[in-house]
């Protein structure tokens, strides 16, 4: 899903891709996530890396963009908004970006806002949530 390269996606790059996308008359392919870079100091090889903001654990909340772009974004900043303020002072950046379903294959992605099915590990009833395999149990205990 990321690139071959170390620095956040532009609001240039954004648009000339919404732009194609639109030429072609395929923006309902396209789908907004949240990158994130890594400062050195929090990665194992101590350089930075680009990656996409997860949660929970490795599932990538993605957003249509649909018919309207515009509106989409709008949903996706604050998607990012989010992963800022749960990553308040950690000096990790953050951006959005887009991609297809093809790049996203093989990774473990759900359409953020859709609601899942959950089984609660304490008691065994099944909540609904809105990310897949929700840490918090429908008894109100965190999963460790």
């Amino acid at each position: 899903m990321i690139h071959e390269r170390t620095y956040l996606t532009t609001a240039t790059e954004i648009r000339k891709l919404l732009e194609i996308e639109r030429r072609h008359n395929r923006p309902d392919r396209l789908y907004w996530f949240v990158e994130v870079k890594l400062p050195g100091s929090r990665t194992r090889s101590g350089k930075p890396v680009l990656q996409a903001a997860c949660w929970p654990k490795e599932h990538v909340p993605v957003i249509p963009v649909g018919c309207d772009p515009d509106t989409s974004r709008h949903w996706a900043e604050m998607l990012k908004a989010l992963f800022e303020d749960g990553n308040a002072g950690t000096g990790i950046e953050h951006a959005l970006a887009l991609t297809n379903a093809e790049r996203m294959e093989g990774m473990d992605w759900y359409e953020f806002g859709q609601e899942w099915d959950c089984i609660c590990e304490t008691c065994g009833a099944a909540f609904r949530d809105m990310a897949p395999n929700a840490e918090y149990s429908c008894c109100g205990s965190w999963r460790d």
